[in-house]
């Protein structure tokens, strides 16, 4: 589904140690003793992303003191009783990324309908698909489909992947160069029957954090909309002392270079800069200048340097635990300028 049902985190639970206790769809029951919160998943399947803030190299082993306090463990084991009898081994159906572009998702589709509790709001929706093969638990052979059907599904799959992508394309205003995403990641109330936004954002940047978590600002262009190349141009992005992002955490700006969205070697070892880069200098005004561009712009501003890609490069700004003013109305990067 990607909701995100759940966090424990500083900005919901402040700095308190917890213990908490995720349950699955057919799980009831009283709250056990020593057990902080229920965190009930509708699947059967849940993933939990952990982020501890890492302030420099040399902070890395308090963070990972920190880390060696996370446990994961069966409630039996907490709970120090009997272990439930094991389930069924479950049959995954091997991953071929081909197939997923065809009718043939139907079979990974219906495997994990199956490990879901359905929703109620979905009954409808559910029993519309029935009609050609998508049902929980089912097994999907395209080689018994009907001709014309399959070949309908298949079409549909094709234009359902075009608007898909046009829709990540869209998934919040464009201003300064800069795609003000937002409203694409939340819980299941927030994203209810928004499936077209869910499909994107999956595509855009799978398991994306609710607004009030983390903010996202993504620019591929520059001030004159072209696309930011570093091949061609060195940059500079100047935020006044007023536009700085404003955080309760901390903002960063992360290049990738396109169209594979990685990250770039350097000399410097950097592919991040932000409010917690080491040494990084503000102007005695309070704003602040980044140099984006492929060679070192020297010593006396290798501080504020973020090392671009010889190519054309994205740039994917965090926000973490954004201030309410930079929610409402969406906070604005300024534009990223030729710096040649």
């Amino acid at each position: 589904y990607t909701h995100n049902l759940a966090y424990i985190v500083t900005r919901a639970t402040v700095f308190d140690a917890g213990t908490y206790m995720i349950a699955g769809p057919h799980w009831n029951g009283e709250k056990p003793q020593g057990i902080d919160k229920v965190i009930p998943c509708e699947t059967n399947f849940a993933v939990a992303l952990g982020r501890t803030q890492v302030f420099s190299p040399e902070d890395a082993p308090n963070a990972e003191a920190i880390q060696s306090q996370y446990q994961a463990q069966p409630l039996s084991r907490f709970m120090g009783t009997a272990a439930p009898q094991a389930p069924a081994r479950l049959n995954f159906p091997p991953y071929n990324p081909q197939k997923v572009k065809s009718a043939e998702f139907i079979g990974y589709l219906n495997f994990l309908l199956g490990q879901v509790k359905s929703h109620p709001a979905e009954k409808e929706l559910l029993a519309k698909f029935a009609k050609i093969g998508i049902e929980p638990g089912k097994p999907f052979d395209s080689q018994k489909v009907d001709p014309a059907v399959l070949e309908a599904i298949n079409e549909g799959v094709a234009g359902a992947m075009v608007k898909i992508e046009e829709a990540a394309r869209k998934l919040g205003e464009r201003k300064n160069g800069w795609q003000l995403v937002s409203g694409a990641f939340g819980s299941r109330k927030d994203m209810q029957g928004k499936y077209l936004t869910r499909a994107a954002a999956a595509f855009f940047g799978l398991w994306g954090n609710s607004l009030e978590e983390a903010y996202y600002p993504e620019a591929s262009v520059d001030e004159d909309g072209e696309v930011l190349d570093g091949s061609k141009h060195n940059y500079l992005l100047h935020f006044d002392a007023n536009e700085i992002p404003p955080v309760k955490a901390f903002w960063s700006l992360t290049m990738y270079k396109l169209p594979e969205q990685l990250l770039i070697e350097n000399e410097i070892n950097r592919y991040v800069i932000g409010s917690a880069t080491k040494g990084l200098k503000y102007n005695s005004d309070g704003s602040l200048d980044i140099y984006i561009q492929k060679d070192n712009p020297g010593k006396e501003k290798e501080s504020n340097w973020l090392p671009a890609h010889n190519g054309k490069f994205s740039l994917q700004a965090r926000m973490y635990w954004p201030k309410p003013e930079a929610l409402n109305p969406l906070y604005v990067p300024p534009a990223i300028n030729k710096a040649d």
